[in-house]
């Protein structure tokens, strides 16, 4: 098998050509292969086949090819792979020639002058014209650019080794004559092919050749040949060796060029023994990579590298380099790979008049100067990995640093370097920051203000830079009274403003912003208004009225930027400071309906999910979606559960904000379709917070059936959080709206709540009236699903009065038709009730068979307090039966459950088991 990408791309098997379609195929198999047995990220393959003209829908499309070109590979034993993040060429990595190629060249490298040049002839010979023929696009075009680099590099080492040895002049001449056409400008290429004339006695074309290739030179770009070129001509005409250079080498120079480093460096221990390890001499990673995750801009990058390289210097005998590669800055554009590299040539000891002009040469030349020396280079703030990888070392004992707002996965990918992310700062870390500045006893004297300023800060180095330095310029000014300035979220980054935009956070944060793409940009503004904590693909979608493929790419580049941070649930956020910046963006250019179209988006989705949470729940006239929203879907209970758990405070979130900017109809009406979750999962607190919200909006609103469905809930929430009076008083206003309106399911549900209230007051006889009176309303409306319900209460009104057939009778009945109806969760009620029945009756063994019956379907309806609720009954079940162990596990069970929902009951079930004591496990 063999993969040809150095010409047109080809596949071959068993001496046959596999057919591999169209230009898309041959691209895709061209940006996997490239780098066999790796994994390209979806985005980058995504980036690689199209740029920015992107499809409709890319993942889709790229799919559909990645399928036709698995059927064209399959002769072969050729593997296009998924994998996690992405997919992969699993191929042996000998079977590509560009991996091939580079291995010849490496092996070179290292050979003998003999062995070298057999290594460098098998290398040319893969090549069969022009790199990646045929395709087109910016990532093509960067690798047919390093392709052909290196090519010529190859040329140029098998031109030394070749005129020094006296070797096969006349075959080099007709390689380097044929590549000529390749590399017209090359100055280097055609200086060794004037010698290699000169050498086979070639004398009068190799002075033709200088002379027309002088004249093209002055002619086209208006230059003379460099220094080396002429030298080579002189020396042509005096008759002196042609492969002497007339020169000594570069005096040995030790270049110390580390500038200055923060006195106030802290924390960052786990990074620095990252970095402390790659000067371990087994160490394979000779390239590290510092990246930032949670807010690339003040991360504290440049701080990191430039500490630990001052800490780490002596290991360098042969100095240290350092560059700013401006690629994020304003003011200037970025430095070019040859510029950088004429800059560190010069620093080595070349002088100025001697460094190549050409690229390519200069790379070679710095390799050259570098492969027996142990230096450490520093380039910071690269912009990516292309401005990157011209001026990294080949085979050598130096160690390279690169900083960048981007990840540089190329470079991880192809150098196997070691990327480190910088999150934010911990607190401790964060305070002893600012002690550096401050001093440790000034902190001490406002310890609350310093917590609110790290928090306010986000834990920005930067920021917390900034800050420290305000603090120290002015001594008199409290700590408290900088906190509170920052506290406002309107003034926080104009307080964080030094007026130097390589400094103010504004500024900084501004850099990484303004490189991103229109899209992109949109993007992130976006998400400034978006209301909670993080963000799905999905509702980001909504919120950018785009397609989910379409937003994926866009959150992919922004996390590659790290203007935003890729969560490990496929989520997206970003820190304070971030989120401040991106809003004051957003209200500087309004996106007209991105705040309703989120909105939409959630009150759309918690009603899908709803629907399928609690089916038998009463149900809203919610309005059609807005245009460019996309609700989610769901399967069954678990995903429905599922997506509320996880959305659960971006929703509490968008309750507020959607009451705030005055779309009430969406805060009431979200907040209606969290409640039965938020009742099974026990965050009652929550509940009652986003109710009052709901009821606030739909009193705005003047709608009394959303109001009495609020204060029934209200009424609800406060009975399990053990608060009668609220409840009650909650209770009675539902009930008066609810029976103005006529409303008899309403009644039922308020004389349910009642039934419950008086229940706790041990007033049994009472609570019975309620609860067969809601059973009458329940049945004259026709509504069974409730109906089940109240049979379920008034059994267990039974059960406390004592009389158990009773509760067996209507229990049972509610059972039959809680399951013919569907309803998990209140089927799982009536068969706690039963067991209770059942142990009081004295069949302890039915009697958990009931109990483990509503656990299971406790469980599956996802009700936590329901659930702890039986297993406190089994726990007494088991006691009764002198099963003190088992016993035990329920009651420890029913108490991680309750201390998790923050429950009252928590403290009676610890008395119980502390009064039990240590009890023996079987």
């Amino acid at each position: 098998m063999e993969i040809r990408l150095l010409g047109t791309p080809e596949v071959w098997h068993a001496g046959q050509q596999l057919e591999i379609g169209s230009t898309k195929p041959r691209l895709i198999l061209a940006a996997l292969a490239a780098t066999p047995g790796q994994v390209v990220p979806l985005d980058v393959l995504v980036d690689r086949v199209w740029g920015e003209a992107l499809p409709g829908n890319p993942t889709a499309s790229l799919y559909s090819y990645i399928t036709r070109l698995r059927q064209s590979l399959s002769p072969g034993g050729v593997a296009i792979a998924r994998r996690s993040g992405g997919y992969v060429c699993e191929v042996p990595p000998e079977c590509v020639d560009i991996v091939e190629f580079r291995r010849h060249i490496e092996v070179s490298k290292n050979a003998a002058s003999t062995s070298a040049v057999v290594d460098l002839h098998a290398a040319l010979r893969l090549w069969r014209g022009q790199p990646l023929a045929g395709l087109h696009g910016d990532w093509v075009s960067r690798l047919q650019h390093k392709l052909l680099e290196e090519r010529l590099s190859a040329l140029l080492a098998l031109a030394r080794h070749e005129l020094c040895g006296g070797g096969r002049l006349d075959e080099l001449i007709d390689t380097l004559l044929q590549a000529s056409s390749d590399y017209p400008w090359s100055e280097p290429l055609i200086g060794h092919l004037i010698q290699g004339l000169s050498l086979a006695g070639r004398r009068a074309e190799a002075l033709d050749l200088y002379a027309r290739f002088r004249q093209r030179l002055v002619d086209e770009l208006g230059e003379e040949p460099c220094k080396e070129l002429n030298e080579v001509h002189l020396r042509l005409l005096r008759g002196d060796d042609p492969t002497s250079t007339g020169t000594t080498s570069p005096a040995l120079v030790v270049p110390r060029q580390l500038p200055m480093v923060s006195r106030h460096f802290a924390g960052r221990g786990e990074e620095l023994k990252a970095l402390d390890e790659l000067l371990d001499p087994s160490a394979s990673r000779r390239t590290a990579v510092i990246s930032a995750i949670a807010g690339t801009a003040g991360i504290g990058k440049t701080c990191l590298a430039l500490h630990w390289a001052h800490r780490a210097a002596t290991q360098f005998p042969d100095g240290q380099l350092y560059v700013n590669l401006r690629g994020f800055d304003p003011s200037a554009r970025p430095l070019t790979p040859g510029h950088v590299l004429g800059e560190f040539l010069e620093a080595l000891g070349i002088p100025g008049e001697e460094i190549p002009r050409d690229d390519a040469a200069r790379s070679a030349l710095f390799r050259t100067l570098t492969a027996d020396r142990r230096l450490l280079i520093v380039l910071d703030n690269a912009r990516d990995a292309e401005q990157v990888r011209p001026i990294v070392p080949g085979a050598s004992d130096s160690l390279v640093l690169v900083t960048s707002r981007s990840r540089l996965t190329g470079l991880v990918v192809e150098h196997g370097a070691l990327p480190i992310t910088l999150d934010l700062l911990a607190d401790e870390d964060a305070r002893q920051m600012l002690a550096g500045y401050l001093g440790a006893e000034r902190l001490s004297r406002e310890p609350d203000a310093v917590a609110d300023l790290v928090d306010e800060c986000a834990r920005l180095p930067l920021a917390l830079a900034v800050v420290a330095g305000h603090a120290s310029v002015t001594p008199a000014t409290s700590l408290r009274s900088l906190a509170g300035q920052l506290a406002d979220r309107r003034q926080r980054l104009g307080v964080l403003d030094t007026f130097d935009a390589r400094t103010t956070v504004r500024g900084v944060l501004s850099w990484s912003y303004d490189a991103q793409r229109p899209e992109a940009r949109r993007m992130f503004r976006l998400l400034g208004v978006h209301p909670g904590p993080d963000i799905s693909v999905a509702a980001a979608s909504s919120l950018a009225a785009q397609s989910v493929e379409a937003t994926t790419v866009l959150l992919q580049e922004l996390c590659r930027a790290n203007l935003i941070a890729e969560r490990p649930e496929g989520r997206f956020s970003f820190h304070d400071l971030l989120r401040t910046y991106a809003l004051e963006l957003a209200e500087q250019s309004p996106d007209d309906g991105g705040v309703l179209r989120v909105v939409d988006h959630y009150l759309q989705s918690a009603n899908a999910a709803a629907r399928v949470f609690a089916p038998q729940g009463h149900a809203i006239g919610v309005p059609s979606p807005v245009a460019g929203v996309t609700a989610e879907r769901f399967a069954n209970r678990d995903s429905a559960l599922a997506w509320f758990d996880a959305e659960r405070p971006a929703l509490v979130a968008t309750i507020d904000h959607a009451a705030q900017v005055g779309l009430d109809v969406h805060a009431w009406q979200l907040a209606d379709r969290m409640s039965s979750f938020m009742d099974c999962q026990g965050h009652w607190a929550q509940c009652v917070a986003t109710e009052e919200v709901g009821l606030a909006a739909a009193q705005r609103l003047d709608d009394r059936t959303a109001q009495a469905q609020f204060h029934r809930g209200l009424a609800v929430a406060h009975f399990r959080m053990e608060e009668g009076d609220q409840a009650e008083w909650h209770a009675t206003r539902a009930f008066d709206l609810f029976q103005t309106d006529g409303d008899t399911v309403g009644e039922g549900n308020v004389h349910q709540i009642w039934a419950l209230l008086l229940g706790d007051k041990h007033d049994y006889l009472g609570a019975l009236a309620h609860a067969e009176r809601a059973l009458e309303l329940y049945r004259l409306a026709g509504h069974r699903s409730f109906e089940g319900r109240a049979l379920n209460q008034v059994g267990w009104r039974h059960a406390l009065l004592g009389d158990y057939q009773q509760t067996l009778d209507f229990c049972r009945r509610a059972v039959d038709l809680q399951r013919e109806l569907g309803d998990p969760k209140h089927e799982a009620a009536s068969w706690d009730s039963l067991g209770y029945a059942q142990d009081h009756l004295g069949n302890r063994a039915e009697a958990l068979r009931c109990y483990e019956s509503a656990l299971s379907l406790f469980e599956q309806a996802g009700d936590r307090y329901g659930a702890a609720t039986v297993l406190r009954h089994i726990a007494d079940c088991r006691e009764a039966s002198g099963d003190l162990s088992g016993a035990m596990g329920a009651r420890e069970h029913a108490l991680k459950i309750l201390d998790a929902l923050g429950h009252p009951d928590a403290a009676r079930v610890r008395l119980q088991i502390a009064s039990v004591g240590p009890v023996r496990r079987p």
